[in-house]
């Protein structure tokens, strides 16, 4: 999943707050670096009941493979 699903299924940072019990920097920092990391991949998942997806596939050492990992 990236930072984007996250915002669009949550649609505010504080729904996604309240819901997951993140704090809301998380998505913030997630959004700015254009990653969502693996365990909390996960954790979405398993809140959501698979209305996220975990996708190890488009990550590569903390960044998606996409963004090269220098950035």
């Amino acid at each position: 999943m990236k930072p984007e699903d996250v915002k669009t299924y949550y649609r505010t940072i504080y729904n996604f707050t309240k819901q997951t019990g993140m704090a809301f920097n998380s998505l913030k920092n997630w959004i700015k670096c254009g990653y969502v990391p693996l365990d909390s991949q996960k954790k979405l998942e398993a809140l959501t009941k698979g209305g996220l997806k975990f996708n190890s596939g488009d990550y590569c050492e903390g960044k998606y493979k996409n963004h090269g990992s220098d950035s």
